[in-house]
């Protein structure tokens, strides 16, 4: 029984010895550790106290952009419903533009269509009247202001020519469009008429509510030339719009660009916020 109790007591104290002494071991590689530790925080002491120091002047900081950040966003929020009523008004000055545009661009493509189905031979028909009809005298004439406008005719020389061409618009069509009727209805076709200058309207206009350029008159004097008239009409037309639209779009070119300078400055303010 001794010998039984010694053995278990002196195992029970081996381990116990063996637990101490591990205890032993981890506390003194702690103790090192935290030295270690100890001498690391010492020596970081300095930078921990910047750094705080740092962390408290960016909280201040932080504090006055918020504060200045919340100011811009009230800001921000005025500019922004301007801008939205600037986009809307440079909108509604764009599309009355295009409205107005809108009503003479039809009437501009019928015409040209009509004059792409002009049958050529129609014009060298005409080429062969030794005297040309009073109606035929007056649509060239109206066509030269456009196509002609710095070309003078000369008066005929020849009594019986002038008493149907007085002017000489009739033989400056011919040497100018009959000779070539390709080239005339590709000139009709290919024609400015962006740049009309208003004086050759205002020539034109008069002309074109006399008898001779009656549509009727027009047809029945060759129906070549009813397309010409059509066209001297169209192009009227879309002088006279564009006399409504170019402001338009002038003072929708100036909104937008006064629009680009706001939305830049306000693209600035968001991104500050």
């Amino acid at each position: 029984m001794y010998k039984t109790i010694l053995t278990e007591q002196r195992n029970k104290v081996g381990k116990a010895k063996k637990r101490l002494e591990r205890g032993l071991n981890v506390l003194q590689e702690a103790a090192v550790e935290v030295a270690n530790l100890q001498r690391t925080l010492e020596e970081n002491q300095p930078k921990l106290e910047a750094t705080q120091i740092k962390v408290e002047e960016t909280k201040k900081d932080i504090e006055i952009k918020t504060k200045d950040a919340e100011a811009t966003k009230v800001v921000v929020a005025k500019e922004e419903e301007e801008a939205t009523k600037q986009e809307a008004e440079v909108s509604g000055v764009k599309n009355a533009a295009d409205a107005q545009l809108g009503k003479a661009l039809p009437a501009l493509e019928i015409a040209v269509n009509k004059v792409q189905k002009i049958n050529v031979n129609d014009f060298y028909e005409i080429k062969q009247i030794q005297i040309p009809h009073p109606s035929v005298v007056a649509c060239f004439k109206v066509a030269s202001f456009f196509l002609l406008p710095k070309e003078r005719p000369k008066k005929p020389t020849d009594p019986k020519k002038a008493e149907h061409d007085p002017e000489g618009y009739y033989a400056l069509a011919f040497k100018n469009f009959l000779t070539d009727p390709k080239k005339f209805l590709r000139d009709l076709i290919n024609f400015d008429k962006e740049n009309i200058p208003d004086a050759i309207v205002e020539k034109a206009k008069p002309i074109l509510e006399t008898p001779e350029l009656a549509e009727k008159k027009v047809e029945s004097a060759s129906k070549a030339l009813v397309p010409i008239r059509i066209w001297v009409v169209a192009m009227i037309t879309y002088h006279e719009t564009l006399k409504i639209v170019n402001p338009l779009r002038e003072q929708a070119a100036e909104m937008g660009a006064k629009l680009a300078v706001v939305q830049a400055n306000l693209a600035e303010k968001r991104a500050m916020v």
